[in-house]
């Protein structure tokens, strides 16, 4: 019988990726507001400099790089460890609706997308579940 693969650091990157992603999001939040007020005093008939319209723009643009990187990333990294743990489930529990494929290709498919993530994340919730009560 196979070996259960680690799984501990693909989750913990996944943790820290998704945490940036957050941090990030805060971050675009204020540079949003800022954008606002900026707007807003354009608006009321106030002027602003060319200077400031492009560092607003360039801020703006640079924040949605860096999201954009790390979105990609923590996706990927977050896809990998949803994989690994319903591989580590299948070496464990017998039956399951789906191979350890369709963990990762999932995400990717039209239509499928919209619930079969969700399918395989129940199964792995309630299996692991059941398998750790099992064994206390």
């Amino acid at each position: 019988m196979e070996e259960l693969r680690p799984n501990e650091q693909r989750a913990k990157n996944a943790m820290l990726l998704i945490w940036i992603v957050l941090s990030i999001n805060i971050v675009s939040l204020i540079s949003n507001f800022l954008q606002y007020n900026l707007l807003h005093t354009v608006a009321n008939g106030g002027f602003i400099t060319p200077d400031e319209a492009n560092a607003n723009d360039s801020t703006q643009q640079i924040i949605l790089i860096i999201y954009l990187i790390f979105f990609i990333i923590s996706g990927v990294t977050f896809i990998q460890w949803f994989r690994r743990a319903y591989y580590n489930l299948h070496l464990k529990v017998d039956n399951l609706s789906h191979s350890e494929g369709w963990a990762a290709g999932c995400w990717f498919v039209p239509i499928i997308s919209l619930y079969r993530p969700l399918q395989i994340m129940k199964e792995l919730y309630n299996d692991s579940d059941f398998y750790l009560s099992k064994k206390e």
